[in-house]
């Protein structure tokens, strides 16, 4: 499903998602997935062709998700080379905050890395707004794979407090305006 006409406050609990995914334009609040399976489901696609991009939490707590090459990655930021709104609110591209809380990975073979974020095309000097906080703790990843923070750098107009941590691997703890391939 999609919520592009300012949804806000959506909380799924003991839900299983297949199919393409959440994709969000102009929606506020928090978006919870709570003890939910995801397969082959994008938990979060944020749609560029709306310009309407703003501030908002994405929360996962003991969820499942079923990755394919197709879907290995948890957000997909959208493009920025959309037309600008005329809004003055809505004129910023914002990335929500992450706090995820016991997340299984399960893979696909085929599938050759897995992401937190996948960047979409994106003008050169472009900075992403809102987001502050990256939380990602109890993690599993099958398959021998692991979580890599996002596909390539991207800036951001504020610092980001990031807590990284996956089951059997070395915490990262940064403070940055810069998300690097962690």
């Amino acid at each position: 499903y999609d919520i592009h006409c300012y949804g806000r406050d959506v909380k799924m609990v003991n839900c299983t998602f297949w199919g393409s995914g959440f994709r969000t334009s102009s929606f506020y609040g928090d978006l919870v997935y709570k003890k939910c399976t995801l397969k082959y489901y994008l938990p979060v696609s944020i749609r560029n062709e709306y310009s309407c991009n703003v501030p908002y939490n994405l929360v996962m707590k003991n969820c499942t998700y079923y990755m394919s090459d197709k879907y290995n990655y948890v957000i997909y930021t959208g493009n920025t080379n959309y037309q600008t709104v005329r809004r003055k609110e809505l004129e910023d591209k914002c990335l929500p905050n992450v706090k995820i809380d016991g997340l299984t990975i399960i893979p696909d073979e085929d599938v050759k890395e897995i992401y937190l974020f996948l960047v979409g095309y994106k003008d050169k000097d472009y900075k992403f707004n809102h987001l502050s906080n990256i939380n990602v703790k109890n993690v599993t990843v099958g398959g021998n794979k692991e979580l890599v923070i996002s596909t390539s750098p991207f800036e951001l107009k504020n610092e980001v407090d990031i807590l990284f941590q996956q089951k059997g691997k070395e915490e990262k703890r940064t403070k940055t305006n810069r998300i690097e391939i962690l």
